[in-house]
């Protein structure tokens, strides 16, 4: 979605993205416009402010049946790419709403095996290893990188759900 030309403009106060319509969207969405439910979701993409943003795109402009795409990125897709590319989207993956309050305690991260340094390690990252069938079972991959604890507590008034998220790098 292109919408860099009006986002930003003053009469904008709020956009809602009910997402992929479905039969009872109109039910979930006016729950939450009203307070009925307190929204818990969280994007699953990055939503840039303008097109030329995204690496790839999937239309050309002429409407051809026949796109022809390189894959030429390997991994730098989705938020990757923008953190790469040093582009501020509108609205980062992740991105939530809440009509409530919650705080987080007590966080504890603990290292359980040295950091990925092996070469397969290595190129799994940078994408050198993808195989068609998109199954990976080296046991590095499956060996417990980190331990993460925290405590969650909603100090609102609103009875609601968060969904935390951590990045590690």
């Amino acid at each position: 979605m292109d919408f860099e030309q009006w986002v930003d403009h003053p009469n904008i106060t709020a956009i809602i993205w009910a997402g992929v319509p479905v039969q009872e969207n109109g039910n979930a969405l006016t729950d939450v416009l009203y307070g009925k439910v307190n929204p818990s979701g969280r994007l699953p993409y990055t939503v840039a402010g303008k097109l030329s943003d995204y690496p790839a795109l999937a239309v050309d402009g002429a409407h051809n049946d026949k796109i022809p795409i390189n894959y030429s990125e390997q991994l730098l897709v989705h938020y990757r790419h923008f953190d790469v590319k040093n582009i501020t989207p509108h609205f980062k993956f992740g991105l939530g709403l809440s009509y409530n309050v919650f705080t987080y305690s007590g966080l504890k991260v603990t290292r359980s095996i040295q950091p990925l340094v092996s070469t397969p390690a290595k190129n799994w990252i940078a994408g050198l290893t993808a195989s068609g069938d998109g199954v990976r079972t080296q046991a590095w991959l499956h060996s417990k990188f980190a331990t993460v604890s925290f405590t969650l507590n909603n100090t609102g008034s609103v009875a609601g759900t968060k969904i935390p998220q951590l990045y590690l790098s």
